[in-house]
C-alpha cells in the first residue's frame, strides 16, 4: 500500500542561512495545505533547527555521504506521495527519485 496524498517530504536547504530563509515558504505551504503531514529531510547539523519549526510535523536526518544519500532514498521508499526539493542540487533531487516520490 502506497502513501496517501497527504504525506509530503520537503528536502531542506543544506546551510543554516538558506534554511532560515526557507522557513517562511514552509509556513506558507502549511497554511495553504493544512491537512498534509509535512516531513522535512535535513542535514544532521540542521535537524534541531527544523524541529523548532511549528509548521513541520516531523524531521528526518539525512545520512552523510554518497552512500548515505542512496540509503536515505531507499529508507523513504513508499512513505511519501510528493516531495518538494528546496536546494537546487542533484543530490537533493536524487533522494526523492530513489524513494519513488513524485
Amino acid at each position: 500500500m502506497g502513501p496517501d496524498d497527504h504525506h509530503v517530504l520537503i528536502c531542506a536547504p543544506n546551510w543554516l542561512g538558506d534554511s532560515l530563509m526557507a522557513m517562511p515558504a514552509v509556513e506558507a505551504y502549511r497554511q495553504a495545505h493544512p491537512s498534509v503531514t509535512l516531513t522535512v529531510l535535513a542535514k544532521p547539523s540542521l535537524v534541531e533547527l527544523w524541529q523548532m519549526q511549528s509548521a513541520v510535523d516531523s524531521v528526518l536526518r539525512l545520512a552523510p555521504g554518497s552512500l548515505g544519500t542512496l540509503r536515505t532514498g531507499h529508507a523513504l521508499r513508499g512513505r511519501f506521495a510528493r516531495a518538494h526539493i528546496m536546494p537546487n542540487s542533484f543530490r537533493s533531487a536524487l533522494i526523492p527519485w530513489v524513494a519513488g516520490v513524485a
